[in-house]
C-alpha cells in the first residue's frame, strides 16, 4: 500500500487485520515523509467504528486520495451498505479483509477464508465486487501496490482477501 501511493488509512482495530495498519504506519514513517519539508504525505485515522472507517475512506476517495481500510469478517458486515454505495457511485477504494472465524467468541485468531462468498456480492443490490486473492507473502506485497491502480481503473471498491496465515 505504501508503494501503491496510499495516502489515507482509516480503520477500526480488529483482530487479525490490525497488523496491516501497524505495518503501514511503520513503513509510512520511513518512506512517506517529504525529504524537503519533513511533513508526512499520509494520514492514519483510528475511527470510532467500522462504519466510520469506511465512510472516511470513501470521503477521501471522493476527494481524489488513494485510501484504504483494513478489517475482518465482523467489520465487513458493518461495511456492507457503504460498500454498495461505493460500488454504485464508482468510488475507487481499497479494503483489506484479513479473514477469521466468526465474531469474537474465542476464535478470532483462527485463520479462515469464510468471507469470500459474502464479499463477492456485498451490498443491497446487484453488485459484483472485485477481489484479489494473494497466495503468498510476495503476492501480498505486489497486490498491496497494484490494488490502488485496479480500483482507479475499475472505479470500484476492491477487496484484498487475505487471512491470518499470510
Amino acid at each position: 500500500a505504501i508503494f501503491g501511493g496510499c495516502q489515507l488509512v482509516s480503520w477500526y482495530p480488529i483482530t487479525p487485520s490490525s497488523s496491516v495498519v501497524d505495518a503501514f504506519m511503520e513503513y509510512a514513517e520511513k518512506y512517506r515523509i517529504d525529504s524537503k519539508t519533513g511533513k508526512k504525505n499520509f494520514a492514519v485515522i483510528q475511527a470510532e467504528d467500522e462504519l466510520s472507517a469506511i465512510g472516511m475512506t470513501l470521503g477521501a476517495s471522493w476527494m481524489g486520495a488513494r485510501a484504504m481500510t483494513a478489517t475482518s469478517g465482523p467489520g465487513i458486515s458493518l461495511m456492507a451498505e457503504f460498500t454498495g454505495y461505493a460500488y454504485y457511485t464508482e468510488l475507487p477504494t481499497v479494503i483489506f479483509d484479513i479473514q477469521r472465524v466468526g465474531p469474537s467468541t474465542g476464535l478470532p485468531t483462527r485463520t479462515s477464508q469464510s468471507d469470500i462468498e459474502f464479499v463477492a456480492s456485498l451490498s443491497h443490490g446487484d453488485t459484483k465486487i472485485p477481489m484479489l486473492f494473494p497466495g503468498s507473502v510476495k503476492e501480498c506485497f505486489e497486490f498491496g501496490g497494484q490494488v490502488f491502480d485496479f480500483a482507479e481503473e475499475l472505479q470500484s471498491p476492491i477487496f484484498v482477501m487475505s487471512d491470518l496465515d499470510l
